[in-house]
């Protein structure tokens, strides 16, 4: 009783660590079209209430791949090599330890928006709708280079928009297995451009105010206020990695999960590896991987600015 008793804190203290083991589950391969099952090259993406790992596997002689999850939820995302088949699938782990993935033909699109001049338009909302009804397709924004990479569209007829207030431009186009069409979208009624004259009168009454007011307290010690080292090195990233390095510095914790920041910060899982591995090689990120989890925190150089 008195051992039972000394043993009890350890017990509850173990029990998390119990419940977080992973459990190997067996998934078969079935690729439309294709009688090769074997030694076929494939990409996945597990998502769980633990983690997001990604990782790459060939099947074995029977078209199967065995991946460790987490009990409870999971979203498994898989794709061949070239990008050609792609399948998805959501699932609950407790005892089932086999399954079944059927991959399906898909192609990609390169979409650019543009206004009148031909100007670039940042963080525009678009969509994309196929006739087939699998895959990655629905709303997506533009990025700083006002461009949209949609991966994993089936193969078919997708309708690609994007929208402006009341302008609205649209293109058919046929995806192909395999192939990344080039689609640009432009909006040849909307100008992104200002009043020129107006702006340039604005700015220079600016300049005659600032004048004005540093002639009369030139007299004055002014203090300088020094910009931050650590602002300017976000500035200088991309869109997604600045909304990586944000979303982390506002949770103000030492480490954080790559799953959190999928949920948190907004960013899709299959474009968030490549961010973090980007910032990883720029010395602000740290990523500890413990096995299938990865631990991502602020290098100590970044913290330092």
């Amino acid at each position: 009783m008195k051992l039972l008793k000394l043993l009890l804190p350890l017990i509850i203290l173990l029990l998390p660590l119990i419940s977080a083991q992973s459990i190997p589950v067996s998934i078969s391969i079935e690729i439309i079209d294709s009688e090769e099952i074997s030694g076929i090259a494939v990409t996945y993406t597990l998502t769980s209430i633990e983690e997001t790992t990604t990782g790459v596997l060939a099947t074995d002689e029977n078209g199967e791949i065995s991946i460790d999850v987490f009990e409870g939820f999971n979203e498994l995302e898989i794709s061949t090599e070239e990008n050609n088949f792609y399948g998805k699938t959501s699932f609950y782990t407790n005892e089932q330890t086999t399954m079944t993935l059927v991959l399906l033909p898909v192609g990609s699109a390169r979409m650019s928006i543009i206004d009148k001049k031909g100007k670039s338009l940042e963080n525009i909302a678009t969509r994309i709708d196929c006739s087939k009804n699998y895959g990655v397709q629905g709303y997506f924004r533009t990025d700083e280079f006002g461009i949209v990479d949609a991966d994993y569209l089936p193969v078919g007829t997708c309708t690609f928009r994007a929208a402006i207030e009341d302008f609205v431009v649209s293109q058919t186009v046929e995806i192909t297995s395999g192939e990344t069409e080039t689609i640009i979208l432009q909006f040849e009624d909307y100008k992104t451009d200002s009043n020129y004259l107006g702006w340039a009168i604005g700015i220079i009454i600016t300049l005659v105010i600032s004048r004005g007011i540093a002639y009369l307290i030139k007299d004055k010690p002014i203090k300088k206020k020094s910009s931050s080292r650590k602002e300017d090195i976000i500035t200088a990233l991309n869109k997604k990695e600045q909304e990586v390095v944000r979303f982390l510095l506002e949770q103000n914790k030492e480490t954080i999960s790559q799953a959190n920041i999928v949920h948190g910060a907004g960013i899709a899982k299959t474009s968030l590896v490549r961010v973090l591995d980007s910032l990883e090689q720029k010395n602000i990120l740290k990523i500890e991987r413990i096995g299938k989890l990865k631990k991502i925190s602020f290098t100590d150089r970044f913290k330092s600015k």
